[in-house]
């Protein structure tokens, strides 16, 4: 294979990343630029705690102030009394005494789950009794004003099983949290248009959560996301993913926590998703060849094609999302698309890892991912 068979195959993939990019722009423009359809059942949010992120108080804030229209509670469940959150939750609800919502504590000790999902399954038998709907979230983030009316706008479709939304990484500064944000507003892109769950904005039906199992799924599992576009596709459901209704974080990010975070979703999509994860890895493989190839056949023109197809990728993603967060200079297309080659080094790390590692670091705690329904906290 010569050297105008490398740039091609380089000009290919650029070509296809960039039009998956601009399907998300027009996803995400066409959702903006509409209201949500109205449908306002009696949901139950839940939110698992842990510790005293910095973005805790603007998060619960975010929630209790939601423009929605029906009937609504917040669970925020932490597994101890003793943890941080649970004080800091007390005093921030205690300044907002007309919102039906509490603080609860699981009490579970997670062995065959992760620590969050044993939260949710605690949380579960403090849900009212007419709740129709239940809607998921994390503690870290902070979500938009319209965020419940169009998470559960999907599910007025008897086709959609579950409604989802990934978050945008935000950091307040630094080498690492910049890296991090690079690579998850890359990755909204395939999470948006493949339809996948995603645990930072998740919502069911109340029925098709009882009636599917999925908190006996969750009593096994590490994640709660994954097994639920299972499940969906199980039962000829759809998952619907909500670009408009994306919350965002802004804690920060350290070597540590950028790597932790990484290999547990590389390691979590080779067990819950091999096709996906086969796919990245692929990729992955590919961008690796054609620079090895080029450098073995004296040119380094591949690789500077393969360089400028993704920093056009990063750089036209961050513009797309600059415009939701036009007060963040994170959001500069430049820094972005010069970040491509340690995004491609990143993951050939983590995907190098997931092959021959079962082992997650998740919030303090090792757990050690056999199969979907095989965890085991180390």
């Amino acid at each position: 294979m010569g050297r105008l068979d490398l740039m091609l195959m380089a000009a290919g993939l650029g070509a296809a990343q960039l039009f998956f990019t601009w399907l998300f722009h027009l996803k995400l423009r066409r959702e903006v630029s509409r209201e949500a359809e109205p449908h306002v059942p009696p949901v139950s949010v839940i939110v698992p705690c842990r510790e005293a992120a910095d973005s805790l108080a603007a998060g619960v804030r975010a929630l209790l102030a939601q423009e929605y229209g029906g009937r609504r509670e917040f669970i925020f469940v932490v597994a101890d009394a003793a943890d941080p959150a649970y004080g800091r939750l007390r005093a921030i609800l205690a300044d907002a005494p007309g919102a039906r919502a509490r603080v609860v504590v699981s009490g579970v000790e997670p062995k065959r789950c992760s620590a969050k999902l044993a939260n949710l399954l605690g949380a579960l038998p403090h849900v009212a009794a007419d709740s129709e709907a239940l809607l998921f979230t994390d503690s870290d983030l902070v979500v938009p004003p319209d965020w419940m009316r169009r998470m559960l706008a999907p599910l007025r479709d008897p086709s959609v099983g579950a409604a989802s939304s990934a978050m945008i990484y935000l950091p307040c500064g630094g080498f690492w949290g910049f890296l991090r944000s690079v690579w998850m507003a890359a990755s909204v892109v395939y999470f948006s248009l493949l339809e996948r769950a995603a645990g930072q904005s998740l919502a069911l039906r109340r029925g098709d959560f009882e009636a599917w199992g999925v908190a006996r799924v969750w009593e096994a599992s590490l994640l709660e996301d994954m097994p639920v576009t299972t499940l969906a596709r199980r039962h000829g459901k759809r998952v619907e993913f909500v670009s408009a209704a994306m919350p965002h974080s802004s804690d920060g990010c350290d070597a540590r926590g950028f790597f932790s975070v990484f290999n547990r979703w590389i390691v979590c999509f080779r067990v819950y998703d091999p096709f996906l994860w086969l796919l990245g890895l692929s990729v992955t493989l590919l961008k690796c060849w054609i620079v090895l190839r080029g450098a073995w056949l004296g040119t380094y023109a591949p690789a500077l094609c393969l360089y400028g197809a993704d920093a056009a990728n990063l750089g036209l993603v961050f513009a797309i999302l600059r415009a939701r967060f036009p007060e963040r200079w994170l959001y500069h297309s430049v820094l972005a698309a010069a970040s491509a080659p340690l995004l491609w080094a990143a993951y050939a790390v983590n995907f190098g890892n997931s092959l021959f590692s079962s082992t997650v670091v998740w919030a303090g705690r090792r757990y050690r991912v056999r199969g979907p329904q095989e965890v085991r906290s180390c």
